[in-house]
């Protein structure tokens, strides 16, 4: 399955998606409530290798450090 065909298939509403290539952390999508949004022509075509669910931590406005959850896939 490919990434588009997983994210359009497979994700919920208002799921915040992180893709990675070789482990690194490439882009993210947040799915919204229509499954529109927005992704880069690079990965919409690679096979979807492993997907697991995980926290991605984001930096506030106060420079605290929080978790949130995400499903990660593998390019």
């Amino acid at each position: 399955m490919t990434v588009i065909e997983y994210c359009l298939k497979e994700t919920q509403t208002c799921e915040l998606v992180v893709i990675r290539d070789s482990g690194w952390v490439v882009q993210a999508v947040w799915i919204d409530h229509e499954d529109l949004f927005g992704m880069s022509e690079k990965y919409k075509n690679q096979e979807v290798k492993k997907q697991e669910w995980g926290t991605l931590p984001i930096t506030t406005e106060h420079g605290d450090q929080i978790h949130v959850p995400c499903h990660y896939i593998d390019t």
